[in-house]
């Protein structure tokens, strides 16, 4: 405890101030009020006292303006708060995803697979890494990250999906070999 008796933020923690800041922010959104919403975000983001803080409203900056529909600009909150947090694995996940929505299939790769890095264990950035590499034809790539979606701890519901996607992954990739 700090001499004030009041317990400090943990280094993985955002402070209290921007937390607090992101907390109006989203109250703001909640009233509709995206200006006054985006003032407190960006309030949040300037005067956060740790890198741990700065990462933490830069996404959610991001997050808000995935919300809004503002992709290329959310783009740039969240690669600023990997920069500065390079330890999300959810958020290298969500820059993935972003990036494949706007069409930057490379940089959507290296994200995904440093999700996939931070988090082996996780089937959401291998989800999105197979989708990934269908969407680019990539067949026997993205088999062999649905088979380790099969070794994961999925639901029922996934699984069968999984296992539908590399029945068909399999007529595909025949299909390729049989017009080469």
């Amino acid at each position: 405890m700090a001499c004030g008796g009041k317990a400090q933020p943990t280094p993985a923690s955002p402070a209290d101030s921007t937390r607090k800041l992101t907390q109006e922010a989203q109250a703001a959104e909640k009233a509709r009020d995206y200006h006054k919403a985006r003032a407190l975000y960006q309030e949040a983001i300037d005067s956060a006292p740790t890198p741990i803080s700065s990462a933490f409203a830069n996404r959610e900056m991001a997050s808000a303006l995935i919300f809004w529909g503002e992709f290329e600009e959310a783009s740039g909150f969240l690669s600023r708060s990997l920069e500065q947090d390079p330890n999300q694995a959810q958020g290298w996940h969500d820059l993935g995803i972003l990036n494949s929505k706007l069409g930057k299939h490379q940089e959507a790769e290296e994200a995904l697979l440093q999700a996939l890095q931070l988090a082996p264990k996780d089937p959401r950035p291998r989800i999105a890494m197979g989708a990934l590499l269908v969407n680019l034809r990539r067949f026997v790539e993205a088999q062999t990250h649905y088979k380790v979606l099969l070794t994961l701890e999925i639901p029922p519901t996934i699984r069968t999906a999984v296992e539908k996607a590399l029945r068909i992954l399999q007529l595909e990739t025949s299909r390729a070999q049989q017009s080469e």
